[in-house]
């Protein structure tokens, strides 16, 4: 299972100049519904949290999908507004309501926007395209996470695509002030540049293909779990200094215990399994954070404070889950978070008794 949170707004926040909405209650499928330039309306996002139990038959755990069988339900409500009927109607969806990401819409300005489908507490089995979320609200890699702020004009329908089904928005990444190891020696993340080498464990030195930055503010960190930063004391992993990245950055871990119970030397957990295990702290930077993501032209495992830690899996979204389990693609093997928690707790509470 995977929570994740999503910024929904109502579909009559996303009108164009004649009041009309960029799609319908009905619509399934992208189109080029009303003509027009559109604007994304002064409403606030309501931030809602998805569970997300997908098994593999109708999607996975990581991502919201289209369809009606998929397993993702609201952990709580969201009121929305929009047109039905002919008429301008308010309704508050619960706790519980099923939520399909049904279609992607993209416009002239670079912005896309992923339509949302609800159970209908109006119409008891009924359906209803009644929101929409942003996928990359900024025409930038480094922001999709981030909406535009109200008054913005996305410009008009240029395409889209009759399944919205999308990665939910975790981002991968350090901290600026991370200190990466290159050639010369360490450079802070935020002064890295597509073809400097980096200092890699398997490979030597190895060039950067993209580095990219997201800026979160301080009010996202506060209302959204899966932006706080995660903070390992130094030592913890061989690091020289606090290691501050996001909550699904991979680190890498070795030891008896790890071999034991995975049969490998060494594998990556994601930094959040570290806070769950008892072993890391969260922070909220009163100024908000800015994270950086450094990608090769394959998976490297890199040196950042001292600590061996994954660059970006190129082709993996800038939003995975940490609950993702991948064995054939990453460097080492990338365990999912629960499994990351017993591994964690069994081979750290080992080496304290032994200290």
């Amino acid at each position: 299972m995977a929570v994740y949170t999503i910024a929904i707004f109502s579909a009559q926040n996303l009108l164009n100049g004649s009041g009309q909405q960029a799609f319908g209650p009905s619509d399934t499928n992208a189109s080029t519904g009303p003509g027009g330039t559109f604007t994304h309306g002064n409403e606030a996002a309501q931030f809602i949290e998805i569970n997300d139990t997908d098994d593999g038959s109708q999607g996975t755990d990581d991502v919201l999908d289209d369809g009606t069988s998929a397993a993702q339900e609201l952990a709580e409500p969201v009121t929305l507004t929009y047109l039905q009927g002919g008429s301008v109607i308010t309704t508050t969806f619960p706790v519980g309501t099923q939520i399909q990401a049904e279609l992607i819409e993209e416009y002239s300005n670079g912005f896309q926007i992923m339509a949302l489908r609800f159970e209908d507490p109006n119409n008891p089995g009924g359906l209803v395209t009644a929101g929409y979320s942003f996928i990359d609200p900024t025409a930038s890699p480094g922001d999709p996470a981030v909406s535009p702020p109200g008054g913005t004009v996305l410009g008009t329908y240029v395409g889209g695509n009759n399944s919205g089904s999308t990665p939910s928005d975790q981002i991968a990444c350090f901290a600026a002030g991370t200190m990466i190891e290159l050639a010369e020696g360490c450079r802070p993340v935020q002064a890295l540049a597509p073809g400097d080498l980096i200092m890699t464990r398997d490979n030597g030195l190895v060039e950067i293909a993209v580095v990219e930055k997201t800026r979160v503010p301080c009010e996202w960190i506060k209302s959204r779990d899966n932006l706080r930063p995660v903070v390992l004391a130094a030592g913890l992993v061989g690091n020289t200094a606090p290691l501050c990245i996001s909550p699904q950055h991979r680190v890498l871990v070795r030891g008896a215990f790890v071999e034991l119970m995975t049969g490998e030397p060494e594998v990556f957990v994601p930094a959040i399994a570290f806070v769950d295990a008892g072993l890391a702290h969260r922070h909220v930077p009163d100024s908000g954070i800015t994270y950086y993501h450094v990608e090769c032209a394959t998976h490297q495992v890199i040196r950042s404070d001292g600590a061996w830690t994954e660059t970006r899996l190129p082709g993996e979204p800038l939003f995975h889950s940490p609950d993702n389990r991948t064995t054939s693609v990453t460097a080492r093997l990338a365990l999912r978070r629960r499994d990351a928690v017993a591994v964690l707790y069994s081979q750290f509470a080992t080496e304290l008794r032994a200290a």
